[in-house]
């Protein structure tokens, strides 16, 4: 009885352990995702205006 109900608790704790991995690894997917959207999205933002992005790189 005592081992059952040990083995209970070490699975649960792993179940557990395995959803915040989980959910961490889908929040860090999340965050590259939106980092390259973010990319795409100022690449084509200046792509669009090249006169733009031409005073912007004398700029730098």
């Amino acid at each position: 009885m005592y081992l059952s109900s040990t083995c209970s608790i070490i699975v649960c704790f792993l179940k557990s352990y395995a959803k915040i991995a989980l959910s961490s690894a889908m929040k860090a997917i999340f965050q590259i995702a939106q980092c390259r959207i973010s990319y795409a999205k100022l690449r084509f933002y200046f792509e669009t205006n090249k006169d733009l992005s031409k005073k912007v790189a004398s700029k730098i």
